[in-house]
């Protein structure tokens, strides 16, 4: 009885609070960038969310206005509960910087600040977050369409159909794996319905599983990024040359990640860790560090600091990033030895299925941890001696191999509107060299990074300033981070397939990890 009370009070407090709108929480419903970020304007005409708290139940006691300059017009609501709002902006919305509210049963929430624009288009992802596989039909010549997915691709020189909200009456320009596709028609939605965008792939299009696909409009920024399967012969995507992670189809998968991390000015460390998963499904574990672009292409992400927290080019905390996996106990302990010198590593405590071990450090401020540096030439052997899930298993592969990454020390800044190009030596065996830089807003409110692939016998890449243009500018403030860049080398023969029961995949890689800050522009 007391409960009961006790909970209907706290009821009572609760419906007396008025709304608020959470830090970030205003997005387009389908690019989903954080109102706070570059691109993260809401065009007339888009449909768009709200996350926040009391935000009320339904249309009939909930308000939301978008007002400048002594001038405010109601937004049409489609779906209202405690914790989100769906609308679609007024055609008639004022432009530029604008103020939003949310009334309900008579209490306002404080203004919220964001902009208005024409155009800002975002597009559809099927997980609903704005990144990964793209909400796309591949268009037969008939007419007919299909889910675009891993194991029905569309080919160069087939018709794709993507959705987005937020077109405006601009013309838009479409790329695929930095190709620019040609739009062969352009359907706005009315009501509550999405746009759609109906492309040609372009011909030289590269193959892969999870190839880039952005929309820009002329004076408007870049939309979120999505991915497209795409194939010549049609039918299943062919496997990425390095971590086809994301394409694994099963329901158990072990990673083995053996690093070398070389972080500016001062600091090289050695780690391994490994990750035993299962999860409820046959589809693959999807992660922004696991799905790897073909090379020589970008993907961009966005998100706001109260989703989660920055990403890091972290391979095995990809693999557990979904909810919906869990851990597999695969024993006491794994170890990696080199030649007669054998180091255990062992599990995290609270995180099932994680194994993980700092296996040696040089640093020139203060004495290294766990000894010298574990990583010199010769291979290196990982094992396990099993455990209630997984089964024995060893696998051997080479240690982490060096790249010199030559203008890393004149690399103090990047501008967004110029694009910036790194130089490395060009790597002596086969491989690809990932690259990544993430940045958070001055406020620390919400983050934006970008994720290539490039050849490493190419020894140059270029991030254009369509992919940097999410970025938020760098302005040192306490407590964020400053922006940080990485590129990582991953050789071919650096990575190796395992078996163990318990698992449908296993592989181990070795890769070398190079880090610094810089000022984003």
């Amino acid at each position: 009885m007391r409960a009961a009370a006790v909970s209907l009070l706290a009821a009572a407090v609760l419906w007396g609070q008025p709304p608020a709108i959470r830090s970030g929480g205003v997005v387009n419903a389908a690019g989903r960038v954080p109102s706070v970020l570059p691109g993260g304007a809401i065009a007339r005409g888009a449909l768009f969310e709200i996350a926040g708290v009391c935000l009320g139940t339904s249309a009939q006691t909930t308000a939301v206005t978008v007002s400048a300059r002594g001038a405010g017009v109601r937004v049409p609501l489609l779906a209202v509960s405690p914790q989100r709002i769906e609308g679609r902006m007024p055609e008639g919305a004022p432009l530029g910087d604008v103020s939003l509210a949310v009334t309900v049963n008579g209490m306002a929430s404080p203004p919220y600040r964001l902009q208005v624009v024409r155009t800002n288009f975002g597009i559809y992802s099927r997980n609903q977050a704005g990144w990964g596989p793209g909400r796309v039909e591949s268009q037969a010549a008939d007419g007919s369409r299909s889910d675009n997915n891993l194991r029905d691709s569309v080919q160069p020189g087939q018709s794709l159909v993507l959705y987005g909200t937020g077109l405006g009456e601009s013309h838009p320009e479409v790329w695929v794996g930095f190709r620019r596709a040609a739009v062969e028609a352009v359907r706005r939605g009315a009501a509550g319905k999405p746009d759609e965008i109906a492309i040609r792939i372009p011909p030289d299009t590269p193959d892969g599983c999870y190839v880039p696909l952005q929309v820009r409009g002329p004076g408007a920024a870049a939309s979120n990024t999505v991915t497209v399967s795409v194939h010549a012969g049609g039918g299943p995507c062919l496997p990425p040359p390095i971590l086809p992670v994301a394409v694994w189809r099963g329901r158990t998968a072990g990673l083995v990640v053996l690093s070398r991390t070389v972080s500016k000015p001062d600091s090289t460390t050695d780690d391994g860790a490994a990750v035993f998963v299962s999860h409820g499904g046959q589809e693959p574990v999807l992660s922004p560090i696991l799905l790897v672009p073909p090379l020589g292409t970008c993907a961009t992400y966005t998100a706001a600091m109260a989703s989660g927290p920055q990403p890091a080019p972290s391979l095995a905390g990809g693999l557990m990033s979904s909810a919906e996996v869990s851990g597999l106990n695969a024993g006491p302990r794994i170890s990696v030895a080199r030649n007669r010198l054998r180091v255990p590593i062992s599990p995290l405590a609270g995180a099932p299925g994680v194994y993980k071990r700092l296996l040696g450090e040089k640093r020139t401020d203060r004495p290294a941890r766990n000894g010298p540096l574990f990583f010199e030439p010769g291979n290196l052997v990982v094992s396990g001696p099993g455990g209630v899930d997984i089964g024995p298993f060893a696998v051997s592969l080479p240690p982490p191999e060096p790249l010199f990454w030559e203008n890393l020390d004149s690399l103090d800044a990047v501008d967004r509107r110029a694009g910036v190009t790194f130089r490395w030596r060009p790597a002596a065996a086969e491989g690809a060299v990932l690259i990544g830089l993430v940045s958070v807003d001055q406020m620390g409110l919400a983050w934006g990074a970008c994720y290539c692939a490039a050849d490493g016998a190419a020894g140059s890449f270029t991030l254009p300033s369509a992919v940097l243009s999410s970025l938020p500018a760098s302005q040192a403030a306490p407590g964020v981070p400053a922006p940080t860049v990485w590129l990582s080398y991953l050789p071919f023969r650096n990575q190796q397939p395992f078996d163990a029961r318990g698992l449908d995949h296993g592989l181990a890689v070795s890769l070398f990890v190079e880090t610094r800050e810089v000022v984003v522009r």
